[in-house]
């Protein structure tokens, strides 16, 4: 059945690759994007910008929406209580105008107390939500895989032959790529499996740095080595919520196993390694 799914904060990592799973399998996609991002999508998606902070705005925007997505995060000094309040204003907009199923993107370990801000709001929201919605999927990603090619990381890797990151070298980390996410995320909506419980999506292992290096420097064509980013730098330029989750990271790692369902239906998430090859190859960088 072809639903009308409204994503809130589409233009993000996840946000992206959910409106294009959607989209693939038929649904009608309304992509919410704050006022001023000029995200562009392919063709047929309706784009709809909208201030997540104005509760009016918001339910206009759920107007004729059967599903919505939830794939939001804060900014600012301040990014996990604006995190909360458009989370917040987006569930129940929804609510109120008779949307029947949300699917809400949290984080694994989102039911401890980590001391990670925008981590541990995601545990509240996800009691929230439960009381809120009438039907509702919680999705706990691991670390996006999408992280280990963002520019700046890839630029340094290909120009400099460095591997620059705050986490250790043999800090082992799980790794979901969020087109494999958004995959869970278009089957949640016919599988009452995937609504009972939260989901944690992570791939089939666990890889540090150490192991990665190899390949990335046969994918740059050139050695690659591993420079550590220091705490102090990443509270200065970045902020102390990240430099909290560096600090979890590098004491516990971040991994998990997935969730049982998943290997039932066939949904989990492929390794990081073939993320990475073939990320490299879709823009002719990879060397063969």
């Amino acid at each position: 059945m072809i639903s009308k799914i409204f994503i809130a904060g589409a233009a993000g990592t996840a946000g992206r690759s959910y409106v294009q799973a959607f989209s693939l399998a038929g649904h009608a996609v309304r992509a919410g994007i704050r006022p001023g991002s000029g995200a562009q999508f392919s063709d047929g998606v309706e784009v709809w910008p909208v201030d997540f902070e104005d509760a009016g705005a918001t339910r206009a925007a759920m107007d004729d929406i059967d599903v919505v997505i939830i794939s939001l995060a804060g900014r600012g000094p301040d990014a996990a209580d604006q995190e909360a309040a458009i989370t917040r204003n987006v569930a129940r907009a929804a609510v109120d105008a008779g949307v029947g199923h949300l699917v809400y993107t949290s984080v694994h370990r989102a039911d401890e107390t980590t001391g990670v801000p925008h981590f541990d709001v995601k545990g509240v929201l996800e009691a929230e939500l439960a009381a809120l919605a009438p039907r509702l999927t919680v999705l706990r990603p691991t670390t996006f895989a999408d992280s280990l090619t963002a520019p700046w990381l890839r630029n340094g890797i290909q120009e400099h032959g460095v591997l620059v990151s705050p986490i250790g070298r043999e800090t082992a980390i799980s790794y979901v790529a969020t087109d494999d996410l958004a995959r869970v995320a278009v089957a949640a909506l016919a599988t009452p499996r995937l609504q009972r419980e939260p989901v944690v999506v992570a791939g089939p292992s666990s890889t540090t740095y150490a192991e990665l290096l190899p390949l990335l420097g046969q994918l740059a064509g050139r050695p690659v080595t591993y420079q550590q980013i220091p705490l102090d730098d990443v509270r200065r330029n970045f902020g102390s919520d990240l430099a909290a989750m560096t600090e979890l990271f590098n004491r516990d790692g971040f991994t998990a196993e997935p969730s049982p369902v998943l290997r039932d239906l066939r949904l989990v998430p492929g390794p990081v390694q073939d993320y990475l090859r073939q990320s490299w190859a879709s823009d002719g960088s990879a060397v063969r």
